[in-house]
């Protein structure tokens, strides 16, 4: 049933059996992600319905439908190197096991065509937006419970963001010449500050909290990892054009 379980695909989830056997070999492991977004509470996913906005090759879309939730992974893939490399084996597996997981080809922004969720994955995309804020606030518009986010996130108490391109923790040659600025990581407070302005309440790290890129927990793909649960929806179109005086 694996395949290329022996060739290791950069900037994938790798996607298991039922016994933790590699079937497709990625960068990234599922299951740690699984545990780390738990927090240990395996049962939380019990009967749960999930959005997993950004799901990759859905590797950790079906440890959470094995764990009982009924999971929707949305993945645009549009270098056709991740979504398409996994699918056929995807449906494979859930046909075999029973499994309610639905992959969609569609992105963060065709999120609300889908319908309610109890939970809301969106892991490892908000800095890599132009505009995180405004991500978060459309995230906020959807009917939810709870949101599980992850960023990677830089060093110190101010309230700042920082531009990609110009991270010495970057290579050089991590982006092209004629991109002149890409995506943004924010300090922790000024992420979780971020979070409350969309509308978010009751925010807690998942993992440790000291972590900030380039570090990240072990088996993780962003240094912070967030639970936040729902509590009102704050519009982007709207929020875009508050002025706040001095």
């Amino acid at each position: 049933m694996g395949i290329n379980n022996k060739t290791m695909h950069r900037g994938c989830q790798s996607v298991f059996d039922t016994n933790g056997e590699t079937l497709f070999l990625g960068e990234w492991d599922p299951l740690a992600l699984f545990e780390a977004i738990s927090d240990n509470e395996v049962t939380y996913w019990e009967g749960r319905r999930v959005l997993d906005i950004g799901a990759n090759t859905a590797g950790l879309s079906l440890e959470i439908a094995r764990r009982g939730a009924s999971v929707v992974a949305l993945e645009p893939d549009p270098y056709l190197n991740s979504r398409s490399m996994t699918l056929n084996l995807i449906n494979q597996l859930a046909n075999e096991e029973g499994l309610s997981i639905s992959c969609e080809k569609a992105g963060l922004f065709d999120a609300h065509q889908f319908g309610n969720f109890d939970t809301v994955l969106c892991l490892g995309l908000i800095y890599h937006f132009r505009d995180p804020q405004y991500c978060l606030d459309y995230l906020s518009t959807m009917r939810m419970q709870h949101l599980i986010v992850s960023c990677q996130t830089e060093p110190g108490e101010e309230l700042i963001l920082h531009n990609r391109r110009g991270l010495g923790s970057l290579p050089k040659d991590f982006f092209p010449e004629s991109t002149i600025l890409t995506g943004w990581h924010p300090t922790r407070p000024l992420f979780e500050r971020m979070l409350q302005w969309a509308g978010f309440t009751d925010i807690r790290a998942l993992t440790d909290p000291t972590y900030n890129f380039p570090q990240e927990p072990s088996g993780l793909t962003n240094s912070a990892y967030y639970k936040a649960t729902q509590a009102k929806s704050t519009y982007p179109g709207i929020n875009r054009q508050l002025y706040y005086p001095r």
